[in-house]
């Protein structure tokens, strides 16, 4: 799988995920240059890279894609999907939150979100989290 940097929304080199629901560090502006990720066979992928550990209490965390027509996300703030929330047993190094085709009716600015939940707070937790082709997709030679 090829990884395009300006499809990437978060990654663990930036974001920890531990004691606040907050949205991804980037997000992606679907009609800048280069950018056709709303074509067939975009897909979401997110998959934590740190195992999440519970500081204390059972927190949880769910994902949610989000778009908007504004990069502020102010406007027309739309939540396509969010996963169940789940415990830190759950989130080990390696395990997929969402691997999904980006669904129709995206807008132009596109970010993930994450929500903290249950009690307590995660010491320790980071996500991958971008669009890229999906590999299964045959090729149209005839474009």
């Amino acid at each position: 799988m090829y990884i395009d940097d300006f499809l990437v929304m978060t990654d663990a080199a930036g974001q920890a995920i531990t004691d606040a629901s907050a949205a991804s560090t980037d997000y992606v502006d679907s009609l800048a240059e280069s950018k056709a990720v709303v074509s067939p066979g975009a897909r979401l992928k997110v998959s934590v890279n740190t195992a999440f550990n519970a500081a204390a209490g059972a927190p949880t965390l769910a994902v949610s894609l989000q778009s908007d027509t504004d990069s502020g996300f102010a406007s027309n703030l739309v939540t396509h999907i969010t996963t169940t929330a789940a415990l830190a047993a759950a989130l080990t190094a390696g395990t997929v939150l969402l691997d999904i085709q980006l669904p129709v009716g995206v807008q132009r600015y596109v970010r993930l979100y994450f929500t903290l939940g249950g009690t307590g707070t995660f010491d320790a937790g980071k996500v991958d989290g971008m669009i890229v082709l999906d590999t299964n997709r045959t090729m149209d030679r005839s474009l």
